[in-house]
């Protein structure tokens, strides 16, 4: 009963640039336990972001080419099935800037 709407002029979000990937629609797909296990095994489970600074504190932001928002960010990105937080940040940096960073 309190959760903001679309229509709730309150809303700091409101009007904010977002991509939207398609209207859900329910279905009754249901997989066995063995392709469960297997999808969760592939599925990008998070993303690893990165805040590099330099030394005198300055901030490195990326700016996107591609959708969805291409704006300024903080570099980073998909996880793979497997990595750590770390292992993904440092790959996702070496990929968007060629720094290499330990994990």
């Amino acid at each position: 009963d309190t959760m903001p709407t679309a229509d709730d002029t309150n809303n700091p979000f409101l009007g904010l640039p977002h991509y939207v990937t398609g209207t859900y629609t329910r279905n009754s797909t249901f997989l066995d336990d063995v392709e469960y296990s297997r999808a969760l095994d592939v599925f990008v489970k998070g993303c690893a972001d990165i805040f590099l600074t330099d030394s005198q504190g300055n901030a490195m932001l990326g700016k996107r080419k591609v959708e969805p928002q291409p704006d300024w960010w903080f570099l980073g990105g998909r996880m793979k099935a497997g990595d750590t937080i770390e292992e993904a940040a440092a790959r996702n940096c070496k990929r968007e800037t060629k720094l290499e960073i330990d994990p």
